[in-house]
């Protein structure tokens, strides 16, 4: 039987597209990265440095979570999400619209949050972590602006760094982490373990993206990103992303 590095490393070289994956034990500092520095769309994966910027906006008293912002139709964005099903007009908190664009990955929120916080503003926080490979340059659905070549983009290499800065400083991020674990969108890394497992985490997909990254909670918490990129079969990467969370879930489970 095949270990878990190396069963994850084989199903990544036979994948038919470019898999960049890192799976790190938090405690015991174990890890395997594969093509951590291969920058890719972020596709909504985005939305995770800009929930983070949020927060730090409301730590520096910019901002509060619990300031209302007006939903407008001008706002209302395509794709993902429930906020463009509903009427405009209403009040929400930003709390509630950081809270649509991780569980649902609501592109409206995420638009309005850009619109709230500045483009600007959130890259500065992104580079203040020490993310080179993340950029916003787009906000979602804004495909004029993608061709033009104005995209999001990240790396495994940089998830990996966002994360482990939220677990390492798990008490200021009670909040963060409670909409993580509150995620929706469980078809990838979760889909075959079980559902009482607490995981944190985003996920991000476009037509030939698709990528998922967080935190498991098994005696031992482990950190993943999966990024995958450049594909032909949808159900395969699905796929990919699913034995790769079962192995995850199987090796660190019962860890001391």
């Amino acid at each position: 039987m095949l270990m878990w590095k190396e069963e994850i490393t084989n199903l990544c070289e036979k994948f038919d597209g470019v898999a960049s994956a890192a799976i790190c034990g938090l405690e015991s500092g174990e890890e395997l990265i594969i093509r951590p520095d291969f920058v890719m769309p972020s596709a909504s994966m985005i939305k995770l440095p800009i929930l983070l910027c949020m927060y730090d906006s409301a730590a520096q008293g910019i901002l509060n979570v619990s300031d209302t912002v007006k939903l407008t139709r001008e706002d209302l964005t395509g794709g993902s999400g429930i906020l463009a099903m509903l009427q405009p007009g209403r009040e929400y908190t930003l709390y509630e619209y950081a809270l649509l664009m991780i569980t649902l990955s609501d592109n409206t929120a995420t638009n309005l949050l850009i619109k709230e916080l500045g483009t600007d503003a959130i890259n500065r926080y992104i580079r203040s972590l020490g993310l080179t490979d993340t950029v916003l340059a787009r906000k979602m659905m804004d495909f004029d602006a993608r061709r033009r070549g104005a995209d999001n983009f990240t790396s495994v290499r940089d998830m990996k760094k966002l994360l482990e800065y939220i677990y390492r400083n798990e008490d200021a991020m009670t909040e963060v982490l409670d909409i993580l674990k509150r995620q929706l969108c469980n078809d990838l890394i979760p889909h075959l373990i079980p559902e009482d497992t607490v995981i944190a985490h985003k996920t991000g997909g476009l037509p030939d993206v698709m990528h998922d990254a967080g935190i498991l909670y098994g005696k031992e918490p482990v950190l993943f990103c999966v990024f995958l990129k450049g594909y032909q079969d949808e159900a395969a990467a699905k796929r990919l992303h699913n034995r790769i969370g079962e192995l995850i879930y199987q090796e660190f489970k019962a860890r001391a």
